[in-house]
């Protein structure tokens, strides 16, 4: 597959499991490309609660700045958690309805990798970012075992370095 042309990449996984990471490497490697996920827009929202109507909103935003990237050409690499079938509906939805070459990965590494990870990270700079350990602990533990969207590939985070994970994608999508 042409690398150029538009297309919607989805990196799936589980708080820790370095997605932010390896798409911020996947968007150095890949020309004309975007990085986006509900973590870069729930924030937008002043006092996000997390709430239901919150997400909607935040999934609604993405959507359509995808829309606008693929008008223009751009690709997108959309970094973030789909615990739930609905959740990764309306990204399945739109790269279908937008006849878009549609690449699902997810990467995954054991709990305890997870935590260490996530008490490294630098402390948020906004209170209302900061994320309760009671809070990360619920969403580690509300990721499925098993994927909703159509994983092309699943990656052990704690075995294989995010440069490596990357590699593997960029070749992944060349054979398309």
């Amino acid at each position: 597959m042409n690398l150029l042309k538009p297309k919607l990449i989805i990196i799936d996984g589980p708080m820790g499991a370095g997605k932010t990471t390896a798409a911020n490497l996947l968007h150095l490697k890949l020309p004309n490309t975007v990085v986006n996920g509900i973590c870069r827009i729930k924030h937008c929202i002043s006092g996000f609660l997390g709430n239901k109507k919150e997400y909607k909103i935040a999934t609604e935003v993405i959507l359509g700045m995808c829309q606008c990237y693929l008008k223009h050409g751009k690709s997108v690499i959309i970094e973030q958690s789909f615990r739930e079938k609905k959740i990764m509906k309306p990204y399945l939805d739109f790269a279908q309805k937008n006849n878009l070459p549609l690449f699902v990965y997810e990467l995954f590494a054991p709990k305890k990798v997870l935590l260490h990870r996530i008490r490294l990270r630098p402390k948020a700079a906004i209170k209302h970012n900061v994320v309760s350990y009671k809070t990360i602990l619920k969403n580690i533990d509300s990721y499925p075992h098993r994927p909703y969207g159509p994983v092309r590939l699943s990656f052990d985070s704690s075995k294989i370095s995010a440069q490596k994970i990357v590699n593997q994608i960029i070749k992944d999508i060349k054979i398309g």
